[in-house]
This record gives C-alpha cells, sequence and structure tokens, in this order.
C-alpha cells in the first residue's frame, strides 16, 4: 500500500512460509496507527517483515520470524507521530543470514522506532545492524530490553553518523548511546562502533516477552532467486 491510505490495519494470527520473497511487505504513509500481532514468518526467500516506506506509525508485537534468508526484519520507515514499536518478538535467524534486524535507506527523518523485549539468535554476524544509506537520513533507534545470540550491534561504515541509537540489554539498566567507530568515546570493536552511557532515561527495563508459539524446524528453506 501507497499513499495517503485512511484505513487502519490490524493484521492478527497469520502465518508465512515457504514465500519466494517476503512473510509481510509494508509501503505505507500513513498518519494512522496499524497494528501486527502474533504472527508467524518461516523459511520465506526475502525477509520476515520488510517495513516501509518514509514514515508511518506501526505496533509489531508477539511475532515469530525463523529462518528467513534475507532476515527477521529490514527497516526503510521511521515512525511518522508515536513511531513504530517491535515488541516482544522472537528472531531465530536459523544460520540463513547475517541480521536478524538490518535498517535500510531512510527517505525522511522522523520519530524513533523502538525494538524492545526480544530475542535474537542464529545470526551469523549480529543481532541488529544500522546500515542507512549516507545520501539518506540518520538511523533513529531504540534497542532495549532485548536478549543476544551472539554479537549485538554492527555499525555499517558506510552509513552516515546516526541521529540516534540506544542500547539496555535485557537485566540491565544502563543504556549506552551507540556512535560510529570514529565517534570517540569507548570503543566498542564488536559492533564496529563506539559508546557513551545516557545519564537519564525515563523508561524502566522490562523482561523479554518472547511468544509461546513455536516452530519445528521441518520445511525445507526457501533459496533466494539469483543467490
Amino acid at each position: 500500500m501507497a499513499g495517503e491510505q485512511r484505513g487502519v490495519w490490524t493484521f492478527q494470527c497469520c502465518l508465512a512460509h515457504n514465500n519466494l520473497q517476503n512473510g509481510v511487505f509494508v509501503w505505507l504513509n500513513a498518519r494512522q496507527h496499524h497494528v501486527v500481532t502474533e504472527f508467524a514468518a518461516y523459511h520465506n526467500g526475502g525477509w520476515g517483515i520488510e517495513h516501509g516506506a518514509y514514515l508511518n506509525d506501526f505496533d509489531y508485537t508477539a511475532c515469530v520470524l525463523h529462518g528467513n534468508a534475507a532476515g527477521g526484519v529490514a527497516l526503510h520507515a521511521l515512525g511518522r507521530e508515536k513511531g513504530s514499536l517491535f515488541d516482544g518478538l522472537l528472531i531465530d535467524a536459523a544460520g540463513q543470514s547475517d541480521f536478524a534486524v538490518s535498517t535500510a535507506h531512510h527517505e525522511l527523518a522522523g520519530e524513533s522506532v523502538t525494538f524492545s523485549r526480544s530475542r535474537f539468535t542464529g545470526y551469523r554476524r549480529a543481532g541488529v545492524a544500522f546500515r542507512a544509506t549516507p545520501d539518506g537520513k540518520p538511523d533513529d533507534v531504540l534497542v532495549l530490553d532485548c536478549e543476544f545470540g551472539g554479537n549485538e550491534l554492527w555499525v555499517d561504515p558506510e552509513s552516515g553518523p546516526p541521529r540516534n541509537i540506544l542500547l539496555r540489554r535485557a537485566g540491565q539498566s544502563e543504556v549506552l548511546q551507540v556512535r560510529r567507530a570514529d565517534g570517540g568515546a569507548t570503543a566498542q570493536p564488536q559492533w564496529n562502533a563506539s559508546s557513551t552511557p545516557v545519564a537519564s532515561f525515563a523508561a524502566q527495563s522490562r523482561p523479554v516477552q518472547t511468544p509461546a508459539l513455536g516452530l519445528k524446524d521441518a520445511a525445507a528453506p526457501t533459496g533466494r532467486v539469483g543467490g
């Protein structure tokens, strides 16, 4: 969907698997608040969720994304008014992709997008990659109270300086502001970044809350066209 649509979307208890491309593809610019909940996507040839276009406000809650070839979530859009939220997700890359979540080109500057109370595992390089292109608007992403099955973050050296990247690990109170590796402060070589503690942050920490839905790795993975 594109343009200023007036409808409000509620997408609940749906399943997408073994598709050639994405499990869900959103390309919507709107002021309304939309909800995707209890969605499962596995063994798709693209992303579990590819979310665009420029500015919108969505809530993705209690979703399971397993073994999708490109990764769990590709984030193009930033928030429009309240910002988008990905809360309580279980993303298991199952060794298929470098990243569980990756940002992409942002056409317009907007409100923060938050990933919270989620678990990221099975990826090859990092849970969340910040790869917004230098000719687009900078990343504005909060990663709060999430668990990781390996390296947490990776900042693309070709991306522009972010507007705001915050990390608070699950079960901890410290909030870190993440910058590019040339941003000074404490070097975080595994992230290709640096970080500084945030003096005050209003939102209290909350426990990880992933969906009860479980998927068995039974169906054959779908390959991507062209490799």
